[in-house]
């Protein structure tokens, strides 16, 4: 979203620079050709103002609210989970142990491997368990988890418990330039479902 705005305001900078240009240009003009001057930088104002509005619609029909693209493409496979506080703490405190720096769209998928797991019978079926579980994150060894999450990782852990996963049922992820070399190794073996930022989902 914030690229897009970006590129909005080079689009419509450059055009209104190109428009007023020639005002600058009129004032070294002689008298004589002054009023002639105005008429036509009117009308080309005229036309570059619409021009921008045209070319600016053309541009979000085109590619659209980047959060919107992201979400259509999100897997809905799992119904909605009511949640305590506690445990949309927990896993908050996850998502940004885990996952802050990454886009929004990982940071759901990471909060969404861990209600898969409460929900597979091959993990513990609470969530603070799974999170505790032993050797499965290391933000529970080096104490990352207890780090205060920060708004973006409620706002994920939310979106996870609204049935969202963008990871297609995934029960792993990992960093490939971060992982244990014994642990990627095992993981490479599991069936892949998306790549999202740094993170390798699979299941």
């Amino acid at each position: 979203m914030e690229r897009k705005s970006r590129i909005i305001s080079i689009i419509a900078f450059t055009l209104v620079f190109l428009l007023i240009s020639p005002c600058f240009t009129s004032l070294f003009a002689p008298l004589s050709y002054q009023a002639y001057a105005a008429e036509i930088q009117r009308e080309d104002a005229y036309k570059g103002l619409a021009f921008t509005v045209v070319l600016i619609y053309i541009f979000n029909r085109v590619f659209g609210d980047d959060k919107d693209v992201a979400r259509s493409n999100w897997n809905i496979s799992r119904e909605p989970m009511d949640y305590t506080d506690d445990e949309l703490t927990w896993l908050a405190r996850a998502v940004h142990a885990e996952a802050r720096g990454e886009p929004f769209e990982g940071q759901v998928a990471v909060a969404s491997v861990i209600l898969n797991r409460v929900r597979s019978t091959k993990f513990p079926n609470t969530i603070y368990s799974v999170i505790h579980q032993k050797n499965q994150f290391s933000s529970v060894d080096d104490g990352q988890i207890y780090l205060p999450p920060n708004e973006s990782s409620y706002n994920a852990a939310i979106e996870a418990f609204r049935g969202n996963d963008p990871t297609d049922g995934a029960l792993y992820f990992y960093n490939p330039k971060t992982a244990n070399p014994i642990g990627r190794a095992w993981l490479e073996t599991r069936e892949k479902t998306v790549q999202i930022g740094n993170h390798v989902f699979a299941r």
